[in-house]
């Protein structure tokens, strides 16, 4: 399944196929636009007979599940890894990691930091 949503659609993150044992994204192009398109993607075809995503899936809707949680002085926050490449310093990426963090905070609603 998740190897012909790839084949068919591959940009924007939008959703993930969760199995017993693992998770995996989905990306798309943008040529679907709504969850009633899904249905209809073709996920295996021998000879006349078609398997569509409906068939083998339910589709909807949704906010994405919670799969983090992170607290800082109790309140919840937004944790970011960054990692400098083999060529970069490490006092370049600290500085613009601050310049870029404080143009966030201009952007961010009243009372957030």
């Amino acid at each position: 399944v998740v190897t012909a949503l790839k084949n068919q659609n591959t940009t924007a993150p939008v959703g993930k196929v969760k199995g017993d044992l693992k998770e995996q994204s989905i990306r798309l192009i943008g040529r679907i636009e709504s969850p009633q398109e899904f249905q209809s993607i073709v996920i295996k075809r021998r000879g006349t007979e078609v398997v569509r995503l409906a068939q083998v899936a339910d589709i909807a809707d949704g906010f994405a599940e919670i799969s983090g949680f992170s607290v800082r002085n109790g309140n919840p926050n937004v944790g970011i890894s960054i990692t400098r490449s083999r060529d970069a310093s490490t006092v370049s990426v600290a500085a613009r990691v601050r310049q870029l963090v404080a143009e966030i905070n201009k952007t961010l609603p009243a009372g957030t930091r």
